[in-house]
């Protein structure tokens, strides 16, 4: 290591100052400033990977819960590092440690899945890491949705290594989408079934009655339910016309009051469309 030579550099200097060889003390002076040196290259660079450690952990636990808490702590600590050392006045001349902590972020990005490419733009800026790494890690974005039809980095990731194809994941507004319409046309099969059923009971009535059933005789090739078709004449109440069907006009002649066969047929419309029901 360097910090071992530079001790016996030092060790060097002070024999040759003692014994007389070197009456300038200021090269020992500079011997020693270039141990120290050294030595803080050394602890720095160790707190650094510890940091990067510690970003890498944050990292994958965020993949598994979706919080972000630890890694903004994380980069939040590197950030703080690399700038107390970039006005440290050993490192001047040398090459910024932010530059150092950029270079491990994006060792840590990397190996988490991200492309070269996609972890130096990430790295270059630690403000808009975190929005980045969102967005990445889990398609999110300021549109609370996947970006443009983006698959999230973590399902390219688990693709690539069991070797799948990566594809575009739909929206998840389209997704519901599909599920509301799957369902509206599910409800619109079974009205179908029970309109069928009604529609089965009415024939058979209309069959054994002889008085149209539910519908009344003559119905046309539109037919109407029997609701539609009475048409109370408030001014002639006695008369209470059923204007398309004269045919029953008068319902007394069936054995039947005008109200006890409305009553009636309203309790066997109300049976119908209860043992429809219960027959779905």
């Amino acid at each position: 290591p360097e910090w071992i030579s530079k001790i016996e550099n030092l060790n060097a200097a002070l024999n040759d100052f003692k014994n007389g060889k070197n009456k300038d003390f200021s090269k020992v002076t500079q011997v020693k400033s270039d141990l120290e040196n050294s030595i803080k290259d050394v602890i720095i660079n160790q707190k650094i990977t510890d940091k990067v450690e510690n970003l890498n952990q944050a990292v994958s636990e965020t993949k598994l819960t979706g919080d972000f808490s630890k890694v903004e702590q994380a980069l939040a600590e590197l950030k703080n590092l690399s700038l107390d050392q970039k006005n440290e006045s050993f490192n001047v001349g040398k090459n910024s440690d932010l530059q150092f902590v950029r270079d491990s972020v994006r060792g840590t990005l990397v190996g988490n899945g991200l492309s070269k490419t996609e972890a130096t733009k990430l790295s270059k800026n630690f403000s808009d890491i975190r929005k980045e790494l969102s967005e990445k890690l889990f398609g999110k974005s300021d549109s609370n949705g996947l970006k443009n039809n983006e698959e999230p980095i973590y399902a390219q990731v688990n693709k690539k290594k069991t070797g799948q194809a990566t594809s575009h994941e739909e929206p998840i507004y389209t997704q519901v989408a599909k599920k509301v319409n799957a369902r509206i046309d599910r409800l619109n099969k079974i009205a179908s079934t029970i309109n069928a059923k009604v529609d089965q009971l009415n024939k058979t009535a209309s069959a054994s009655k002889g008085v149209g059933g539910f519908s009344g005789a003559g119905r046309s090739a539109s037919p109407e339910p029997i609701y539609a078709t009475i048409d109370f004449d408030e001014a002639n109440q006695a008369g209470f016309p059923l204007r398309r069907y004269a045919a029953v006009n008068d319902l007394s002649k069936v054995g039947l009051s005008r109200e006890q066969e409305l009553t009636r047929r309203i309790g066997d419309l109300n049976q119908a469309v209860s043992e429809a029901k219960t027959g779905h």
